[in-house]
């Protein structure tokens, strides 16, 4: 019950550039056709795994940015060194990835 809180915190902490980057892509998206009809929305959602996907994403863009820097890669990130470890182990043990991956 508490990973969302989690992954909500998580969200809280990403960086502004990041969000603006994001409301600039929105931004310049085209608009959709005058005649277009919306879409229903498409429930039910899977918020843990969209929010998981989301988190793995930008985890995966700060250590390519940084080189593999996993601690400038969790300042970026606005999280602790050990939290961006466990959730690197985390992912590791769920993919079955060798341990070497998880370690910072």
């Amino acid at each position: 019950m508490l990973e969302p809180v989690r992954e909500l915190n998580f969200l809280r902490a990403l960086p502004a550039r990041a969000f603006l980057e994001s409301v600039e892509v929105i931004a310049t998206a085209p608009p959709a056709p005058a005649d277009a009809t919306p879409s229903a929305p498409m429930l039910p959602v899977d918020l843990p795994t969209m929010l998981r996907q989301l988190e793995e994403s930008y985890i995966a863009q700060a250590l390519s940015q940084s080189n593999g820097n996993k601690a400038l890669a969790a300042k970026m990130l606005g999280m602790q060194r050990t939290t961006l470890a466990e959730k690197l182990r985390r992912r590791s043990k769920r993919d079955h990835l060798p341990e070497e991956f998880a370690t910072v």
